[in-house]
């Protein structure tokens, strides 16, 4: 399967608060696009990381990424919904 579509079946899972599932798929849609390449995949994994309850691979994620794009800064809408999804229940 294509990435683009294992991303969307992560969405999909991810609205339908299959989190562990929506994780797996959007990590495989990953798989060869490091941390820091792209800002959006970063905040959407972070995000998938923290709704399935791991909140050690969000924080580890987002923080990387601030580290390593220094010159590309996330936006305040980003960091906000990776902190408030460390608390989605």
């Amino acid at each position: 399967m294509g990435s683009l579509f294992r991303w969307s079946w992560g969405t999909t899972y991810s609205l339908k608060k299959l989190h562990r599932e929506a994780l797996r798929d959007r990590e495989f849609a990953r798989t060869g696009i490091p941390i820091g390449l792209d800002l959006i995949f970063d905040k959407f994994i972070a995000c998938a990381y923290a709704r399935a309850g791991r909140a050690d691979k969000a924080l580890e994620t987002f923080q990387y990424r601030d580290e390593i794009s220094s010159d590309q800064p996330g936006d305040p809408v980003s960091c906000a919904a990776v902190y408030l999804s460390l608390h989605d229940p």
